[in-house]
């Protein structure tokens, strides 16, 4: 790639995670949370604004945590609720599973905005590596200039564009 990509991979970063003793220490508390998803800021043209944060989730209490990637270890956040509808069942992410690494992730979004948001003007979003109905995805989301979300989500394994979609936020009345 451009060498655009200045952030760790997820993999290298849980690997980290792991080692440090913040999450350590966390995890012998929480023995039964597990892995949920990567959360990274992304400008409209797909760069990075933030680095990775982690979220376990814990589902004896239906809580999330999240442990924020810097420069020099990690950072935990609150416990806090998810967002979430009753019906939806919150996954373990399985990072062997994710072999379509990040950046390439990246160079097939960009490939598909033109084709399926054409004439849809993208402004900042995020990207989410997570497990939906049985299968991890890179879950790439914009808001556009028209108000709406533009939404293309790709199998972290195969890198097969799974679905593309735009959501209306304002109904019109």
């Amino acid at each position: 790639m451009e060498g655009i990509f200045i952030m760790n991979l997820p993999k290298d970063v849980m690997t980290a995670l792991t080692r440090d003793p913040l999450f350590d220490d966390w995890k012998k508390q929480h023995h039964k949370s597990f892995m949920s998803h990567f959360f990274c800021s992304l400008s409209s043209d797909c760069v990075p604004k933030t680095l990775w944060e982690i979220g376990f989730y814990t589902p004896n209490t239906k809580k999330m945590v999240v442990f924020v990637e810097h420069e020099n270890g990690f950072e935990i956040k609150p416990e806090d609720d998810v967002f979430t509808k009753e019906t939806d069942t919150i996954e373990e992410l399985s990072m062997d599973s994710v072999t379509f690494p990040f950046p390439e992730a990246v160079s097939r979004t960009k490939n598909e905005i033109p084709t399926v948001f054409s004439g849809e003007q993208l402004s900042d979003g995020f990207v989410v590596l997570q497990k939906l109905q049985g299968k991890e995805l890179w879950n790439f989301t914009f808001v556009t200039k028209s108000v709406k979300f533009a939404n293309i989500r790709i199998d972290a394994s195969s890198g097969e564009v799974v679905s593309s979609q735009i959501v209306e936020l304002v109904r019109k009345e």
